[in-house]
């Protein structure tokens, strides 16, 4: 495989050379030029290339860009291995350090794995890295905890009534039982966070559906900060008991295989949290 892959490569990975000058024959055979008074009017008519910097492209972007070409073109999966650092550095004719760079960012972006002693791996799809973005997001303030709560009543509100149709029935038992260990952890902030994101990502794997479940999973990190936030606006045990009670609602409702009253069931469910996390926003000056 690595011959294959050093023949396709080092072809694409020879330098651009720029051409600086254009012969006006040149430009005619590439442009057709509007005319003023029968002549060329380059000054008015010049296409807005010619006004663009050249831009050199990372050695190191080349090759994870090269590299996402040859998984997808030669249709590798998780678990299949690519050419070392030291291969790598001989097919491009660069130094390891630039292999180095390419292969850490791919890795950060979960695309593959990497380990000392070992070949690059194509990496299974994971929440994780997606999640990372998310947060990242939440830290510089792009996002705000108000949209992750409205992307998560979005996706999930779908994904609870998927469940309903498509779970199996250990994974309906496996609800109600969640459902259960949020009324037992009542009070305990800490705990009380950590069974409802439980829940929350066991309804993501009875939708049946791959990317729904990564979708929720990758959130799972700002949904238990989130959780943890709108708990704090909790002033007595009955409102824990209001909470406990509508998730139990989702897991009965997905039991019975009903999708509507799921449906109802996540839209209590969201309102509820939206009260919560208003409760603790700051408001606008008047």
């Amino acid at each position: 495989m690595t011959g294959g892959f050093q023949g396709a490569m080092q072809v694409s990975l020879q330098p651009f050379k720029t051409q600086r000058s254009f012969s006006v024959r040149q430009l005619d055979r590439c442009f057709n030029w509007p005319t003023l008074n029968g002549k060329r009017n380059l000054i008015v008519s010049s296409p807005a290339i010619f006004t663009k910097p050249i831009r050199q492209i990372k050695a190191s972007d080349q090759i994870q860009q090269h590299i996402r070409d040859h998984i997808l073109e030669n249709n590798l999966r998780p678990g299949d291995t690519i050419p070392s650092e030291v291969e790598l550095a001989s097919i491009f004719g660069v130094g390891r350090p630039t292999v180095r760079e390419a292969m850490n960012a791919l890795a950060g972006s979960g695309l593959v794995q990497i380990s000392s002693g070992r070949k690059p791996r194509v990496s299974v799809v994971n929440a994780a890295a997606i999640g990372r973005i998310f947060e990242h997001g939440l830290a510089i303030q792009q996002l705000s905890a108000l949209e992750v709560l409205e992307y998560r009543r979005i996706i999930e509100t779908g994904c609870a009534k998927l469940a309903a149709e498509r779970a199996t029935p250990e994974q309906r038992l496996e609800l109600v039982k969640l459902a259960d260990n949020l009324k037992d952890a009542e009070g305990d902030l800490k705990a009380y966070s950590e069974a409802d994101i439980d829940f929350h990502n066991s309804l993501a794997n009875a939708a049946m559906n791959p990317l729904v479940r990564l979708t929720v999973q990758a959130v799972a990190g700002l949904a238990l900060e989130s959780s943890r936030t709108g708990l704090r606006a909790l002033t007595n045990a009955s409102e824990y008991s209001d909470i406990s009670r509508i998730h139990m609602d989702i897991a009965k409702a997905i039991q019975s295989g009903d999708v509507e009253a799921t449906g109802q069931a996540m839209e209590v469910h969201f309102d509820s949290a939206l009260c919560r996390l208003k409760k603790l926003s700051p408001k606008p000056d008047a």
